[in-house]
């Protein structure tokens, strides 16, 4: 989510991986450098949460069961590394 609206910004992206991934991008013409500022500041204080599970790159077949049956809360992060 990107908050603001830069004058003369641009936004690429490449369509197969937009298709193949189902990635949705959406626009929005609310907020402004201050909203941008003020989101920053409830971040900085921790109101802001992240739910993530780490998950060694093994786990991939596991991670897409679950997200196909919808128990995936937050984001997996898969750890590339040697597991």
């Amino acid at each position: 989510m990107v908050v603001g609206l830069p004058a003369h910004a641009s936004l690429s992206a490449d369509i197969f991986f937009t298709v193949t991934k189902s990635i949705s991008i959406y626009g929005s013409y609310v907020g402004n450098r201050q909203d941008a500022r003020e989101a920053l500041e409830i971040a900085s204080r921790g109101r802001v949460k992240c739910y993530y599970e780490a998950k060694p790159l093994s786990a991939l077949a596991e991670t897409y069961e679950g997200l196909e049956q919808g128990k995936i809360v937050g984001r997996i992060v898969l750890d590339m590394r040697d597991d």
